[in-house]
């Protein structure tokens, strides 16, 4: 699958039905509306699905076509009763589109996958056990995404099914691994090019003893709701990791390096071989910075602590480089990580050491993957509130503590 850059999806006549759903959905409904600025009127439905918490639509907007607008604050990393009315709702919204002449906006960015959805079976419970299931044990995204697609009557290409014969066209901030934007959300409104084999593989490595999903199969990649559909990439995480890059070098570091060969790795492997990365180009230059990008994977242990993979790779590397001169940044560009209030953590060589001196362990916080309360003693945790945004977790070596 091709994207297809264009200058905007425009309004002809028929029914418009724009449907925003993810971290990012405020800012990116904000923006199609200040740009193509449709009349309020009964053609146009609206549906904003956003997490609790996340930046809000301008009031100037919400006013504007309050008769039009659907609000729904649903549940994030857990999917809740809100979750199935939003998915309900974008389904019903794009039901409504039947004739060439009608277009579907499909707005979509990370987070999406919890906030809206129309399980196959098992309502809410169903979802939430599988969700907190795959997360526990350490899922790539990619696997989850696919599991969640095919137990899904909303995600996997099925929301443009239900808008048949309408225009399309999906603009997408993605918090997938490089080349994957076709997941974001699970992919409501594209292609699935994954099999009933992938996903079969994928349920028996991850969820042994689940039932096999009872959703009805999802659109061929070749389906004529495909026809004349188009997608937009509009920023991904080596989007925001060459805007990171790009900062430093303009306040005097250099060599500046960008890696993403950590993304999907496992927190202790990660840990190694950007430690590695780092201590050699650190010990090329003293003005280095390295930056890295993606995100890391954490197995949850029985009776986890507070914390998300951010901190616990941020206290992890405080222990594997303690006593070095280094500073390292971790967080997500959404401004969550995990059960936290955090975005991450910016911790040191001497981050463990204050952490002793707190009186706690920072081994066996690391061990009960419980990063927050020890980073907290060492004033290490970054805190930004939701940010309106998702683009994957960013990391930063930079010299000196």
């Amino acid at each position: 699958m091709r994207e297809r850059a264009h200058e905007g999806p425009q309004p002809a006549g028929g029914r418009t039905a724009v449907l925003a759903v993810g971290k990012a959905a405020a800012g990116m409904l904000a923006g199609w509306l200040e740009a193509v600025a449709p009349a309020p009127g009964p053609e146009v439905e609206i549906v904003l699905v956003t997490p609790q918490g996340a930046p809000e639509l301008p009031p100037e907007l919400r006013a504007r076509y309050r008769e039009r607008l659907s609000i729904i604050t649903a549940g994030h990393p857990q999917p809740d009763a809100r979750s199935l009315e939003a998915g309900e709702a974008l389904l019903a919204a794009a039901d409504r589109l039947r004739r060439p002449d009608d277009l579907l906006v499909a707005l979509v960015s990370g987070g999406g996958s919890a906030l809206a959805e129309a399980p196959d079976s098992g309502g809410v419970a169903g979802m939430q056990r599988r969700n907190q299931a795959l997360i526990a044990a350490g899922a790539p995204i990619g696997d989850i995404n696919l599991i969640r697609r095919y137990h899904s009557r909303l995600k996997g290409g099925r929301l443009a099914a239900a808008a048949a014969g309408a225009r399309q066209s999906s603009w997408i901030l993605s918090d997938m691994p490089t080349g994957e934007w076709q997941q974001v959300a699970s992919g409501p409104t594209t292609r699935d090019t994954a099999t009933p084999a992938d996903y079969a593989t994928a349920l028996r490595r991850w969820l042994p003893g689940e039932r096999p999903a009872a959703a009805a199969a999802a659109p061929w990649p070749d389906d004529s709701c495909f026809d004349g559909a188009e997608w937009r990439l509009l920023a991904d995480n080596h989007a925001a990791c060459a805007a990171l890059a790009e900062s430093l070098r303009a306040a005097g570091y250099g060599p500046v390096e960008i890696d993403h060969g950590g993304d999907e790795m496992e927190w202790p492997a990660a840990v190694l071989y950007l430690a590695s990365r780092w201590r050699k180009l650190c010990a090329a230059s003293p003005r280095a910075a390295l930056v890295a990008g993606g995100e890391v994977r954490v197995r949850l242990p029985r009776g986890a602590g507070t914390g998300g993979r951010n901190q616990q790779l941020a206290l992890a590397v405080a222990l594997a480089l303690e006593g070095e001169p280094f500073t390292f940044f971790s967080a997500g560009t959404d401004g969550v990580d995990g059960n936290s209030t955090a975005a991450g953590a910016c911790v040191s060589g001497a981050t463990a050491a204050r952490i002793r001196a707190a009186g706690l362990d920072p081994a066996e916080h690391l061990r009960r993957c419980d990063a927050t309360p020890a980073l907290a003693a060492a004033g290490a945790l970054v805190e930004t509130g939701p940010t309106g945004n998702n683009l994957r977790d960013l990391r930063l070596f930079l010299p000196g503590a």
